[in-house]
């Protein structure tokens, strides 16, 4: 069976001289057939130079497939004249098709989508330039293939400088979503190292099966910075928080890759950018390079992640105003109750270091103070309308013993809780 002979729906046949405004795959021209394009090289060649017919193996159905042909095409934009065959199943590259495409007058190959072994034998036996995105283990290579894909350690890293940035955390973590080597272990590696360099540590989950991603999370201390190996393992993050009764970002921030997934489950999810334009125009001037006999070099080519995506999934930061606005409110409800800074952290999510300085900032006093001052507010109302012994006083203002009430306002107003008696009592 011939590659040309491949469905419709399977490969599309795209030309650079039908227009000179191919720059995107978006809003095309309907493409031809395979076999018509296949059936027009003679015609077209007579007008010109050949054009070079190449196989671009890509997922054009993922917006990181759209954004490498993206790339292609950006470069073909130019004075380029390239014919190609886009497949978007590597499994539809077979060993017998190949040797039928060699024979039609294929000149190159692109491959971003997983081939079989024996098409990868069978590509190497060529002798045709090859350019290989993503893939590195392809058991077979020869001298005019050369390999293009993602910095993920570089990834790791771009997930791990925006949590630093856009927060701060109790404590940071990594699902890898069932994978442990390949493009996850330099992702986490990225990720664990630029964190290790502050002082950090990662928490793994250990896809293990001993312990539910929900009950996990729910462990983890609060709040945690959260990287997702990519959005699609974001998504089972998102849906087993919320099965955990955890909030996006208040408990958990959450980052992912590929910015594949804006929103999930109404959160707006911050996603790292891998380079898949940048790798996709550095396969077509790599492969140009090695079809017109130019030296190009066989080192692979680690491409650099744009930048971050960001949604509110990782929208921590919260000035300095709005946190003692919240701080106080929760102070002024619930001093009596008898809690402690630790509750007021709890409750404004953020650490106690953060909490402490900002509020000192914004007050002048600390969390504890502003505490104390509302207790003695209370204490001192019920002193003056002399209703109560000391000890029902001081465990109505949230005291834990008259002696603490007695102790307390003894610091603060250099007098005794009788003092504030009436005279009368």
């Amino acid at each position: 069976m011939s590659i040309f002979a491949i469905e419709k729906h399977d490969a599309l046949c795209y030309t650079t001289t039908m227009s000179n405004k191919l720059k995107l795959p978006y809003g095309l021209p309907a493409p031809a057939t395979v076999h018509d394009c296949i059936q027009s090289r003679g015609h077209m060649d007579s007008a010109g130079p050949r054009a070079r017919l190449v196989l671009v193996v890509a997922t054009i159905s993922a917006p990181s497939g759209r954004d490498l042909i993206s790339g292609i095409f950006h470069h073909l934009s130019g004075s380029t004249n390239w014919k190609f065959i886009l497949v978007q199943d590597g499994a539809a590259v077979t060993e017998a098709n190949v040797r039928d495409a060699v024979a039609e007058g294929l000149d190159g190959f692109i491959l971003s989508r997983p081939c079989s072994m024996e098409a990868y034998a069978a590509i190497a036996d060529t002798g045709l330039p090859c350019i290989h995105i993503y893939e590195s283990d392809v058991g077979h290579t020869h001298g005019k293939m050369r390999f293009v894909a993602n910095d993920n350690c570089a990834v790791g890293c771009k997930a791990a400088a925006h949590l630093l940035l856009n927060g701060d955390y109790a404590a940071f973590a990594f699902v890898g979503g069932g994978q442990t080597g390949g493009w996850v272990a330099p992702r986490l590696r990225g990720f664990s190292d630029s964190l290790a360099a502050k002082g950090r540590k990662v928490e793994v989950f250990p896809d293990d099966g001993h312990i539910a991603l929900c009950d996990w999370l729910r462990r983890l201390p609060k709040p945690v910075g959260v990287f997702a190996a990519s959005d699609a393992v974001a998504t089972a993050v998102v849906k087993e928080a919320r099965a955990a009764g955890l909030a996006i970002p208040r408990h958990i921030a959450l980052i992912g890759v590929d910015d594949a997934l804006h929103e999930v489950d109404g959160v707006g999810l911050s996603s790292v950018q891998p380079g898949h334009f940048e790798m996709g125009n550095l396969a077509a001037r790599m492969l140009d390079g090695l079809m017109a006999g130019r030296h190009v070099s066989e080192k692979p080519i680690l491409v650099m992640p744009r930048g971050v995506a960001a949604r509110a999934s990782t929208n921590t930061r919260k000035t300095a105003a709005h946190l003692v606005m919240v701080a106080r409110e929760f102070i002024r409800e619930n001093a009596c109750s008898g809690i402690g800074v630790d509750d007021v952290v709890a409750r404004v999510g953020v650490s106690r270091s953060t909490l402490e300085h900002r509020f000192r900032e914004v007050t002048g006093s600390s969390v504890r103070q502003a505490i104390e001052a509302v207790q003695l507010a209370k204490a001192k109302q019920r002193l003056a309308s002399g209703r109560g012994t000391l000890g029902e006083i001081a465990k109505a203002c949230g005291f834990s013993s008259a002696n603490r009430l007695s102790h307390v306002f003894s610091q603060r107003f250099g007098k005794p809780p009788r003092a504030f008696r009436p005279a009368f009592h």
